[in-house]
């Protein structure tokens, strides 16, 4: 019975922010600038998984304040730039800490999946503009920008498969910038497969 009801509530959670999150983004797009590209050039990191994009992203966002996804956004993953218009924009205190890129707190800056997921398919991960519909993309760009418009301040954003979708995110923000973090090939080797389960190395040993 517990299942059942965490289950209902987990879905009409998702069922909102993908469904009303939006309407309330584009009423928030309607009520800034107007402006189709945010006042700043967005920022994105990129890189292997253990290649240390999490620690690259929490370091920026501690010594420069930009603006982020916090894990508070993403549990408003349908209009993360309410979640900005609620929350502090300077002095978001963070915890260096991470469990395979999830980090802490409310202010712990987040890949947000279920964000990115809302523009970009799950599967295959690797997407060219091609791959993406124009309506899809429009949504990417109305939902960044109007992201900027709340923070006020340019933008840093972290997800690994952002790395995969770079071609889309180029024909959204042309002057999009990348920062490329990269780590010794063996180094990172070892650190993927340390961090996998008994049965998945065996299953790759084999």
């Amino acid at each position: 019975m517990r299942k059942a009801v965490k289950k209902v509530l987990v879905g009409a959670y998702l069922g909102v922010n993908r469904r009303v999150g939006p309407m309330i983004e584009s009423v928030l797009s309607l009520s800034g600038d107007r402006s189709e590209r945010p006042a700043h050039t967005p920022i994105f990191i990129v890189g292997a998984p253990r290649s240390g994009t999490t620690l690259t992203f929490q370091l920026v966002v501690h010594g420069f304040q930009p603006g982020y996804l916090t894990n508070t956004h993403c549990m408003m993953f349908g209009a993360p730039a309410l979640a900005s218009l609620l929350l502090p924009k300077r002095n978001r205190s963070i915890a260096f800490e991470s469990d395979y890129g999830r980090t802490l707190g409310r202010y712990g800056p987040s890949e947000c999946g279920e964000w990115w997921y809302r523009f970009f398919p799950r599967d295959p991960a690797f997407v060219q503009r091609k791959d993406i519909s124009a309506k899809a993309l429009a949504g990417f760009k109305r939902s960044l920008t109007a992201l900027g418009t709340a923070e006020g301040r340019p933008l840093v954003f972290k997800n690994l498969y952002a790395g995969l979708r770079v071609d889309p995110i180029v024909a959204a923000f042309p002057d999009a910038l990348f920062i490329h973090v990269r780590r010794d090939r063996l180094d990172n080797a070892v650190s993927i497969l340390e961090g996998r389960t008994p049965e998945q190395k065996e299953e790759l040993i084999a």
